[in-house]
C-alpha cells in the first residue's frame, strides 16, 4: 500500500518487539477494507514509554497496541477505562475521538480477556460457563483472562502463581469464584490456561512445560497463550494425552480485532486476519 500524507498510522509497542505478528494482522485488515492506514512495530521500553505517549498525542496516531512489559504502566500516562483500572493493565490505547484537538486525550482499554473468550468460542466452540478453570500466572494477561472468565460464569477459577500474594490479587478479580492453588490443582480442573513465558521462543524457558504430563487428562482443555512458537511443549504434551488444545495465536487475532474497532470505528474482517497467519475459521 502506498504511504501518503493522508495515510493514518497505528503501531504495537513493547520490548522486545521484533517478532510481533500484530503488524501483518492489522495491515491485512486495512487492505481488506481499503483503509488508508499503516501498522508498524516500535520498540518502546518502560523508560521511554512516557515520551512515546506524548508523541502519540501530537503525531495523530489512530491507535497503539501494547504488549510486554508496558501493559501495567499505561495507566500512568493515559486515561484508562474502568475495566482496565480494575485489571491493572491496558493493551490498547487510542484517541478519545476523531477530529481537531482531541488527540491530546488518549484512552486505554483491555481487549485480552474478551479476546481470549472469543478465541475459545470461535476455534473450539467452547462456552466456559460452569467450568472449573485453572489459570497459571499473574501478569496482565492472566488478570484480564480471570476477569473475563468470571464474567462468563465459570464455576470456579484457581489461580496458580509462584508468588502467592500476587496470585491472591488476581484471584480476587473473580470474587467468590476465585482462589489460589498449586500446580497439582490443574488435574481436577476442566480448563487449564497457561499465561506465563514458559515455552516461549528466545527465552531460557523455551522448550519447557510448566505442567508435568502426568497432571494432564484426556478430558482437559489446555490453552497456552504463548504465540511463538505456535506449538509449545505444553501443547505437545497435552495433545499426546488426547486433551483438547488451543495456542495463543487465536487470542492474539481476537484481541487485535477488538482493538481494530477502537482504532478505526470499523468491524474487523476477522476471517482475513486469521487467513493472514495461516489459520482457517
Amino acid at each position: 500500500m502506498k504511504v501518503t500524507s493522508e495515510t493514518k498510522l497505528a503501531c504495537v509497542i513493547g520490548d522486545p518487539i521484533t517478532s510481533s505478528l500484530s503488524p501483518v494482522i492489522h495491515n491485512r485488515a486495512y487492505k481488506e477494507l481499503g483503509i488508508d492506514a499503516k501498522f508498524i512495530a516500535l520498540r518502546v521500553t518502560k523508560e521511554s514509554s512516557e515520551s512515546f505517549f506524548n508523541i502519540m498525542k501530537s503525531a495523530y496516531l489512530i491507535g497503539a497496541s501494547v504488549t510486554m512489559p508496558l501493559k501495567d504502566i499505561v495507566e500512568r500516562y493515559v486515561n484508562v477505562d474502568e475495566q482496565s483500572k480494575l485489571i491493572g493493565a491496558s493493551n490498547a490505547v487510542f484517541p478519545a475521538d476523531y477530529g481537531p484537538n482531541v488527540h491530546d486525550q488518549l484512552v486505554g482499554a483491555n481487549t485480552d480477556g474478551e479476546g481470549f473468550v472469543r478465541s475459545l468460542n470461535r476455534i473450539l466452540g467452547l462456552d466456559v460457563k460452569g467450568m472449573n478453570v485453572a489459570v497459571i500466572g499473574a501478569g496482565g494477561a492472566a488478570r484480564a483472562i480471570v476477569y473475563a472468565l468470571s464474567n462468563e460464569e465459570a464455576k470456579s477459577i484457581c489461580v496458580i502463581n509462584r508468588s502467592e500474594e500476587s496470585g491472591k490479587r488476581v484471584a480476587n478479580l473473580a470474587k467468590e469464584l476465585g482462589r489460589v492453588g498449586k500446580i497439582e490443582d490443574v488435574y481436577d480442573c476442566d480448563l487449564i490456561v497457561q499465561t506465563t513465558p514458559f515455552g516461549m521462543k528466545g527465552t531460557t524457558l523455551e522448550g519447557q512445560s510448566i505442567i508435568d504430563q502426568r497432571l494432564i487428562r484426556e478430558s482437559h482443555v489446555v490453552a497456552d497463550i504463548v504465540v511463538n512458537p505456535r506449538e509449545t511443549k505444553l501443547m505437545e504434551l497435552a495433545r499426546s494425552k488426547g486433551a483438547t488444545v488451543i495456542g495463543g495465536l487465536p487470542m492474539l487475532i481476537e484481541q487485535a480485532a477488538l482493538a481494530f474497532k477502537y482504532f478505526t470505528h470499523r468491524e474487523a474482517p476477522i476471517e482475513a486476519m486469521y487467513d493472514e497467519v495461516g489459520l482457517k475459521i
